[in-house]
């Protein structure tokens, strides 16, 4: 899965390019009908709860893939927008799941199953190539260290990243780091977003430079503090 992503997505992928291809993916071959966006919020913690496949008919296993359907797409371009890497992953694997599904069109209670099972996935941000390293011994996900080791594999292509000696470990501890770096400016100056931004520049610099030179390591600072502007727009960094 993981060499298949890679080859996919030429090196890396844009996800902007890949959403109205989804939406029609889904119009033409997913339930036959437009997807339609959720009304209000919606409480991911509750998605899919109580349905039991076992018990559908086809007319509700339709119902509930629609239903799922819009959800994954709206999870992708919201709630994934704090993971660049992520939005990539799960959009290309969208893309991959819709060309399963048509293989299932007369079997539609296989085809919710499907796409339950995936939108699990997109929630747990679970990608068959992150290592499992951000998550804690309770179970938590630290979902923005992840995040920052995803702008590694989103900013730069594998031989840049074999040519520096930075493999996964190597990654998942700079990971940590900007997240420790982030965490500290968000508490020293929290009601002064730019002397956020200006400290976590300060600090990152010299630990990427050292890793990355200065043109990559500015590429990668740029998108770590437009995480953080995202993160604190949201109250969530």
């Amino acid at each position: 899965l993981r060499k298949q992503v890679r080859e996919d997505a030429d090196e890396t992928i844009n996800y902007d390019e890949y959403a109205e291809d989804i939406r029609s993916l889904l119009d033409k071959h997913i339930a036959g009908i437009e997807v339609k966006e959720p009304d209000g919020a919606y409480l991911v913690g509750n998605l899919g709860k109580d349905v039991k496949p076992q018990h559908m008919n086809d007319d509700e296993a339709r119902n509930q893939t629609d239903k799922i359907t819009g959800r994954i797409t709206k999870m992708i371009e919201q709630d994934l927008a704090d993971d660049p890497y992520a939005q990539e992953y799960f959009s290309k694997m969208l893309k991959k799941a819709i060309e399963d599904a048509k293989a299932m069109f007369d079997a539609p209670v296989k085809q919710y199953i499907l796409f339950a099972d995936f939108e699990q996935e997109v929630k747990d941000r679970k990608m068959a190539d992150v290592p499992n390293d951000f998550m804690d011994d309770a179970g938590k996900l630290n979902k923005h260290a992840q995040a920052y080791f995803g702008l590694f594999k989103h900013l730069f292509d594998s031989e840049l990243l074999t040519e520096k000696a930075l493999d996964n470990d190597k990654l998942v501890a700079l990971a940590f780091d900007i997240d420790a770096v982030v965490n500290d400016a968000v508490a020293e100056y929290s009601i002064n977003p730019a002397e956020i931004e200006n400290a976590i520049h300060m600090k990152l610099l010299p630990i990427l430079f050292a890793e990355l030179g200065l043109d990559n390591a500015q590429k990668l600072i740029e998108e770590v503090l437009k995480k953080t502007r995202l993160g604190i727009s949201r109250g969530d960094v």
